[in-house]
């Protein structure tokens, strides 16, 4: 088979296997919040590390000693003039070794915790009232100010439990004048000696240091993150403008818990897919332009863990049609196959695919896993759920439980009276969703559910009878079950070793 030269120049200069999978492990939402927290927290402690040790000098000076009782810019003077700038850095390998592990978990848990830490709690409030209306990722500028204030504020808050931890570390070094019992005395004594100042020592040097560490901190951060999260399997010929939306849509998926829950693939796909059923590409087409158009418009392009790629698998033959064709009569009970994709090209499955296999990654929760798994099915597999299987499934006590179906809520005119019920499902029949309503209930979508119970929280997962199934009427039963026959089309022949058709 003859080869291009565009493919030639690409398995020559491309990346390697090796160099994808690097890429991929590092753009993962966890791995990249880690490795940017490490990197923001290397940065800044590095820039301020003058006013880091000047701190600590103010800090354990005692009431008798007056050596580095001056200003600010006076300290840093004498600092410099008497052991130049080793002294400036004096203490900041450690302090970088001390603070990387540290900085890279505080960011890599920053949004389980970012609504009750203060640092994060502020930098979040002072980040979205700078940002513009209709812009979703302010400027550097914003972003420092952002975390200058957040720091000033945390710190202001917490110094005296750092002036306390100070003079505690330093309590038994003599010649230093602090004989401490407990935190009550220390309080006790520096408040009657030294008064309310007392507990605020080196509080002006230490906003000094904090607002520009902050600010470089969660900076250093935020462009990481950006940049890890950015989809390295971008085309050559893409612009940064392209690079930069592709980017917005993976953060609008992975920050899913960061209280902004931007997702306008989702909702637009989600739309489309009520409106017109099942959703096909030609409608794509016609309406978005080109293919290759809608595929960056839906954010299709991914290669990340849990992402997708369509044209990854246009051209090629499916891996299990093209090996070894027929039926194992000795292992027919085994299933080997572990689905990575839906079977279906429909736009917004995929985006819930996504969505899930972020979820079931970052939360462990096995209901998410089950959505998963189940978005994977066959059409065929995801028979439809009435409104009076979903009413006898509701057991007492259950009432105010979230139906979860990973399929169609349908009509059932049997039903002369629907209660109250919130109900999420992949799709409704228009019938079902006005009698939903008109009861008073919710009628919600997966993505919905996704933002209300992330870990699948006072949820009732349901699904359709199984052996009702087209496929098993058609088929008869499946692998799993012991009246498998092995081929399709066959009735049984016997208990002989093999059931298949034999001439």
């Amino acid at each position: 088979m003859a080869t291009s030269p565009e493919d030639a120049i690409k398995a020559k200069y491309g990346p390697s296997n090796r160099t994808e999978q690097f890429r991929e492990f590092v753009s993962q939402p966890v791995v990249a919040a880690f490795a940017a927290g490490g990197v923001a927290g290397a940065v800044s402690r590095t820039v301020v590390s003058p006013l880091e040790r000047l701190k600590i000098l103010f800090q354990v000076q005692s009431a008798g000693h007056n050596e580095y009782k001056l200003s600010v810019g006076k300290a840093l003077a004498k600092m410099w003039r008497e052991e130049g700038w080793r002294g400036f850095m004096a203490g900041n390998g450690t302090n970088c070794i001390r603070i990387v592990p540290y900085s890279a978990v505080q960011f890599g848990s920053y949004n389980l915790y970012k609504r009750v830490g203060l640092n994060f709690m502020t930098y979040e409030f002072v980040r979205k009232y700078l940002t513009p209306e209709g812009d979703q990722n302010p400027n550097a500028g914003r972003k420092l100010l952002a975390g200058a204030v957040s720091g000033a504020v945390a710190q202001t808050c917490t110094y005296p439990f750092d002036v306390l931890r100070r003079r505690f570390q330093i309590n038994t070094m003599s010649g230093m004048g602090y004989q401490y019992k407990s935190i009550g005395d220390a309080v006790k004594v520096i408040v009657t000696q030294e008064g309310i100042r007392g507990l605020y020592k080196g509080l002006f040097p230490n906003l000094l240091k904090v607002a520009p560490s902050m600010a470089a901190n969660w900076l250093s951060f935020e462009m990481t993150r950006d940049f890890l999260f950015c989809d390295f399997s971008a085309e050559p010929d893409e612009g940064v403008g392209d690079q930069q939306r592709r980017m917005t849509r993976t953060r609008d998926i992975a920050d899913y818990d960061s209280g902004r829950a931007r997702q306008p693939a989702i909702s637009l796909g989600r739309e489309r897919y009520h409106h017109r059923g099942r959703f096909r590409q030609r409608h794509i087409e016609h309406e978005c332009g080109s293919t290759s158009s809608s595929r960056k418009h839906f954010g299709l392009t991914g290669s990340g863990n849990g992402g997708f790629s369509i044209s990854k698998y246009r051209g090629r033959q499916n891996p299990i049609v093209a090996g070894k064709m027929g039926i194992d009569l000795d292992r027919h009970h085994v299933r080997s196959t572990h689905r990575k994709a839906p079977k279906s090209d429909n736009v917004y499955l995929k985006l819930l695919v996504k969505l899930y296999a972020f979820l079931a990654r970052r939360t462990d929760s096995n209901f998410n896993k089950v959505i998963l798994r189940r978005l994977f099915m066959s059409r065929m597999n995801r028979p439809p759920v009435s409104l009076s299987r979903v009413k006898g499934q509701i057991t007492k006590g259950q009432e105010d439980k979230t139906v979860v179906v990973v399929g169609t809520i349908t009509d059932d005119n049997r039903l002369l009276e629907v209660p109250k019920m919130t109900i999420a499902a992949l799709r409704f029949t228009a019938t079902a969703r006005s009698r939903i309503l008109a009861a008073g209930g919710e009628a919600l979508t997966l993505d919905q559910l996704a933002l209300r119970a992330p870990t699948g929280s006072n949820t009732l997962l349901l699904r359709g009878p199984k052996n009702a199934r087209e496929a098993v009427k058609h088929f008869g039963m499946g692998p799993h079950k012991h009246k498998s026959k092995g081929r399709k089309f066959e009735k049984a022949r016997g208990r002989r070793r093999s059931r298949g058709f034999k001439v």
